[in-house]
């Protein structure tokens, strides 16, 4: 807590160990007090007491809602390397099924990052016909920010793009990803820079899926490339 001395929340506990070469601590009969009243207990906690990254569980999310009942998502990290790593989202939803989001980060340079997400969830008969939807729900999404792709120039590229079969391949999420809201019509977009003392050339497209029900995609008004050159 921030307020040493009247702190807002506290963690007692029965003993500890603390492991210095590991820089890990080991907590047994661990209770959180908020207020000087006792709102959580464990029996045993451990965590890093350092800023490096570790593989392990990540807090859970809660959540309730009238149609979709009790909602539970655990994250599950895993730190591949310094410069990336993957999380795992399963969640499930007591009322409607359950489902899986994964998302893969990286650095590949020290001028760029950038991530993928894919995900799925299987809906229940009962819901699907209850609801009129789909019974599935997946997609991919991708995006990537480099400003400097190639060192001999003054460039850069950014992609912000997502392929989805409905709308609530968002709405399930927990947590976002990409630059997309809550729209039927879904935008991905790529852009690209190159210039010098003396030109610019740029390159912009755009693609659009319109998830509506009973709308065929052939049909959905796209924008052909643009490109600048000054």
């Amino acid at each position: 807590s921030c307020d040493i001395s009247n702190p807002i929340w506290k963690l007692a506990f029965d003993r500890s160990q603390y492991n210095k070469s590991n820089k890990y601590i080991k907590l047994y009969n661990a209770i959180m007090y908020f207020m000087d009243v006792p709102v959580f207990y464990s029996p045993y906690l451990a965590f890093p007491t350092n800023k490096q990254r570790r593989s392990g569980l990540l807090s859970p999310l809660f959540g309730y809602e009238i149609d979709d009942g009790f909602i539970y998502e655990q994250p599950i990290f895993w730190a591949i390397a310094p410069n990336m790593d993957l999380e795992f989202n399963p969640q499930i939803r007591t009322k409607r099924s359950y489902g899986e989001y994964s998302t893969f980060r990286f650095a590949d340079t020290k001028y760029s990052h950038g991530g993928i997400r894919v995900g799925y969830f299987k809906d229940k008969s009962s819901y699907e016909s209850a609801n009129n939807k789909d019974d599935s729900h997946y997609g991919i999404e991708f995006k990537y920010d480099n400003s400097n792709v190639f060192s001999k120039y003054n460039d850069g590229l950014y992609i912000n793009a997502i392929y989805l079969n409905d709308i609530d391949y968002l709405n399930l999420q927990k947590t976002s990803f990409g630059d997309f809201g809550q729209s039927a019509l879904q935008e991905s977009k790529l852009n690209y820079y190159i210039q010098n003392n003396d030109y610019y050339v740029g390159v912009n497209t755009k693609y659009f899926i319109n998830t509506r029900a009973n709308v065929d995609n052939d049909t959905t008004l796209q924008i052909l490339p643009s490109i600048q050159l000054h």
